[in-house]
């Protein structure tokens, strides 16, 4: 299981950013079933998690400005999602890096296609779409779908994976998420989890026991900010 640091983090982090497009249900659905599977993790937990990752730099030209980004920002970044996951047992290793110069695609338009084509490996692998605007909205920095068993070449499938503005690569344009935690966050989601203060205070919430209800969304640390405990 995520430790509840690495979840306080994550919801610590890109709040400008919109949870999966899957309705939330299927969150909840996920988390009941993986649940049922607990016995099994149970006896895995002590292996470590492997997770081959396929990243796809979509740019409208090969500048830095339209959304172009080096082999060595990449790579920092990985490093950056193994150091936030390093608590956890997951691993995750560059399989494959890809460039495509595409303008409508970099700016968020018929992003189903760009994934459809772009899109690699198998369905435990990750993909990583750095786009220079993610969904076509100004503030959006990223979103990412829940992980899903899906048949090969079916829409879930193909639309597996997380878009991330690739002004947030460590050492990116964009101030004070240029650390790559935006991914670190959205990787989360793809993992299952929901923001720390998903349902405020009152409902079902995370759906992780040792994350303390939170009743609505902060920025950055505030100072003398608690959860609400049961």
């Amino acid at each position: 299981m995520l430790k509840s640091a690495v979840l306080a983090s994550l919801a610590a982090l890109a709040l400008a950013t919109p949870l999966s497009s899957e309705p939330v249900e299927f969150g909840c659905q996920l988390q009941a079933a993986r649940r049922k599977t607990l016995p099994h993790l149970a006896r895995r937990a002590s292996a470590e998690i492997v997770v081959d990752t396929y990243v796809h730099i979509v740019a409208a030209n090969n500048t830095a400005d339209s959304g172009y980004a080096s082999p060595k920002a990449i790579h920092d970044q990985m490093d950056a999602l193994n150091e936030g996951f390093a608590s956890t047992g997951v691993r995750f290793v560059l399989e494959s890096l890809d460039h495509t110069i595409n303008a409508a695609w970099s700016s968020g338009v018929e992003e189903e296609a760009m994934k459809k084509q772009l899109r690699g490996g198998r369905h435990r692998d990750l993909n990583l779409f750095f786009s220079k605007q993610p969904m076509g909205r100004f503030g959006v920095v990223g979103y990412c779908t829940f992980s899903q068993r899906a048949p090969g070449g079916s829409r879930p499938f193909n639309n597996d994976g997380c878009v991330v503005g690739v002004d947030t690569l460590p050492g990116g344009a964009f101030r004070e998420y240029d650390t790559g935690k935006t991914t670190i966050h959205e990787v989360g989601h793809w993992f299952g989890l929901l923001h720390t203060f998903q349902d405020g205070c009152y409902g079902a919430g995370d759906y992780v026991d040792d994350a303390p209800a939170q009743g609505y969304p902060t920025w950055g640390c505030p100072v003398g900010k608690r959860g609400y405990l049961s």
